[in-house]
This record gives structure tokens, sequence and C-alpha cells, in this order.
């Protein structure tokens, strides 16, 4: 466990580097001709298993220089037995990827990754021949694709995650060279920009890429692709932490960063705090931000849904009702986020309401904290609780802390670096 204490933050944050991004330039780079680096890899518990992963498959990675990775091995074959850990984006992306790879592989993880659903991707893979199985819909998967060229059309829900359109479009990649094929998705689209990154970043390796209507997305594979050059930019959910920690109290964060590489969901925090009333600065790739009175707001969540905790948190400060919705998929998440996040409002003595697709807060000056908040082994709970505590009147507790090495593993000593007291208990 882990004590976080009232503090006033002042000072400066370069986040690590993009989750999303890293996951998705290990499995392209494995989709393209030997020689292909990629640099700035967030070195994270889910990443890493992306890696692993993939070396079962596989690929060669060798260290080409500080924070380099230089691959000279791509994808070869099926993964065999392969442990996924806690990793959402890696079992989804790569159970899709398996359907071109007719070696016969299961793909499992721990206990929390067991509950996550599958079926809407298992099921639309079993719908064009791919041999598959999952458990009650959900992992392990135990998979055996089929090579197969010319036109296929795959049809998808695409309420629950957008990784499952992620991973088709992936498999859509790395079909033989010139085969077409059409993802139709069935309803709304949940998380688009997660989608969008994975598309342009197949495009930056030559995939032809559109959309013949908004619900019809056409893949033409040009695989095996020339072998390119990853960059991995700063992660925008990681940095939303201290965006949010910059705006209570009377602190003063900047966060430092070129996050404009590609367009991050979670850079949508910068429009939800100027909607709660939040003045921010701009300047050579910083951004800094400063405590201010804030202001409750109407907050649509649905595209980048992993900010609901960190939302909370600062709503919880803010003057009047905050409804933010949009983002029901939060259920499926490494916990229910919205179970998770309201026993973590309610816990530092926060008013939350529960609703089927996010929260109401009514916002108060001050809260009380002096309680242990379990972060369920989620590491957005966790990094949530603690910027909660630096703000809250009492100290906050924080079990399996240690969960943040999922995607931010200096956090804590990060959030001291700008003057936050945290202490092992």
């Amino acid at each position: 466990m882990i004590k976080v204490y009232p503090s006033k933050l002042s000072g400066t944050i370069n986040p690590p580097p993009s989750k999303s991004v890293t996951h998705r330039a290990l499995i392209l780079a494995g989709m393209c001709q030997a020689g292909s680096t990629i640099t700035n890899k967030l070195d994270g518990e889910d990443t890493n298993a992306t890696q692993a992963v993939l070396e079962r498959m596989g690929m060669l990675f060798k260290e080409f220089s500080t924070n380099r990775l230089y691959v000279s091995n791509v994808i070869q074959h099926g993964a065999g037995m392969a442990d996924c850990k806690n990793s959402g984006t890696t079992i989804r992306l790569l159970t899709a990827v398996h359907g071109n790879l007719t070696e016969k592989t299961t793909l499992t993880g721990d206990s929390s990754l067991l509950t996550r659903p599958m079926q809407d991707l298992t099921q639309s893979l079993r719908n064009i021949g791919i041999e598959i199985e999952d458990t009650d819909g959900k992992p392990p998967v135990t998979i055996s694709g089929k090579r197969r060229e010319g036109n296929q059309i795959i049809d998808i829900e695409g309420n629950k995650s957008s990784q499952f359109i992620s991973g088709l479009a992936l498999y859509a990649a790395m079909r033989p060279n010139k085969s077409v094929t059409s993802i139709r998705i069935l309803n709304k689209l949940s998380s688009k920009p997660y989608l969008d990154l994975t598309l342009k970043m197949l495009e930056e390796i030559g995939t032809d890429i559109s959309w013949s209507d908004d619900r019809t997305l056409k893949v033409i594979s040009r695989y095996p692709y020339m072998k390119h050059d990853f960059y991995v930019p700063p992660d925008a959910s990681s940095a939303a932490f201290f965006l949010g920690a910059g705006v209570l109290r009377d602190n003063k964060v900047t966060v430092e960063g070129n996050f404009s590489r590609y367009h991050q969901a979670d850079y949508q925090l910068i429009e939800i705090l100027q909607q709660l009333g939040v003045n921010l600065e701009f300047e050579n790739y910083k951004i800094i931000i400063t405590g201010s009175k804030l202001i409750g707001a109407d907050i649509d969540l649905s595209n980048a849904p992993d900010l609901f905790p960190i939302v909370c948190v600062i709503a919880s400060f803010a003057e009047g009702k905050s409804h933010i919705y949009g983002a029901s998929h939060l259920k499926y998440k490494e916990t229910n986020r919205i179970k998770t996040t309201a026993a973590l409002i309610k816990g530092i003595g926060g008013m939350i309401e529960e609703k089927e697709d996010g929260a109401i807060i009514t916002g108060q000056k001050t809260l009380k904290g002096g309680t242990e908040i379990d972060s369920f082994g989620d590491h957005r709970i966790a990094m949530a609780a603690a910027i909660a505590g630096t703000a809250t009147d009492e100290p906050v507790t924080i079990i399996d802390e240690e969960c943040v090495a999922v995607s931010y593993r200096d956090f804590f000593m990060d959030l001291q670096h700008i003057g936050g007291k945290v202490e092992e208990v």
C-alpha cells in the first residue's frame, strides 16, 4: 500500500511514451520487412506483454541504441500457448492477427483478463471461416487461422470496444497482397479515436484504407510492407493525470511533450478542462495548468472513456453538478470502471450517482479523504486516487498501487518530483 498526503504540486512532467502507439508499432513492425525500428517504446507491463507474445510468433527485437528497438525478424508463425498478462489490447489485437496464421494458438491472461468480453470479435472471425474457440465469450481464446486471397466481408458490433475493429483492420492488412476486406460496423462505434490511430499507422506503412460509408471500412492489403521507422510520442492518457492535478488547490503543473503526431483520444481532457472553467497556457510543446475555480459541466466521454476516473476526481471539486456520460463501455475495462470509480469518489467523501453510461457528480469545496481506496488492480483507478489524495483534507491510502506499472511505471516518482508527498505503508 502507499499513502498520498495533501500536497501543493509545482513543477514539470514529461509523460511516458504512448501505450496505444507502442502496442500498434510493435505489431505493425512484425508485418513489415526486417529492419524496422521503434524509438521511444513504452516500458510497461501491457506493452511488454505484446512484445513477449510477438517474440513467440518469431519476432526478434534488439536494442539498437538507447530506447530504440531494431526488428531483425518479423512475424513467422502462431504463438502456440501465450500469456497476455493483464492486457486487453494484446489479446484482442493479436487474436485477430492470428486469423492469418495457421498454427493452433491459445491466448490467455491473468484472472482480470479472463473476465474481458471477446465474443463479438471471435464470432466475427468464426463467421469468415476461421477456427476459433473462446470460453463463454471470454478468454482463453484458441485460434487456427487461414490465409485466403480475394474479397471478404466481416460484420462486427462496434459498441463494446474499438479494439475489436482495430484488430480486424490489422488482420485485413496482413492478408495476402491486394486482398480486399470490408469491415461493416453494425452499430455506433465507441472510442473511435483509437481506431483512427490504428488506421493512420496502417496507412503510414502502406495499407490502402478508405470508408465506403460511415459504417463500412475498406482495407486493401499490401503485405508484406517495406521496413518502417516508428516513433512513439508521449502518452496523452498518462499526461491526463498530471493535467488534472494542476487544476486542484493552488497547484501549477507543466506537462511537456509533442502530442500532435497522432490524435490521441485522451487529449480530449484539454477540451474538458476548458469546459470546467480552467485557463490553460500553451508554449513550445508545453501545457501549463494552474489551480482554478472549477464549474460543473456536461461531459461526453464516448470517445475517451479512459478519462472517466480522473475526470470524476476533478468534477468532485467543481462547483455544481457534472453529468459525465456516453461511456457505457466502461463496464468492459480492466474493472467495471463506473463502479470502481464510484467507490473511489465515495471513499474520499464525494457525491456520485452511478449511471448506465457514466455518472452524475455533485462537487464540493473540500473532500475529507482519510480512507483506504482499493484500486482493484486497475492502473487508472490507482493513479486517479493518488491525484485525489493530493487535494483531500487527509491522506489517501491506495491498495495495490503497483498496478500503475501497466502504463506508467514511474508515476509515483513523478508525483514526488513535483511535490507530492508519498509514503509506503
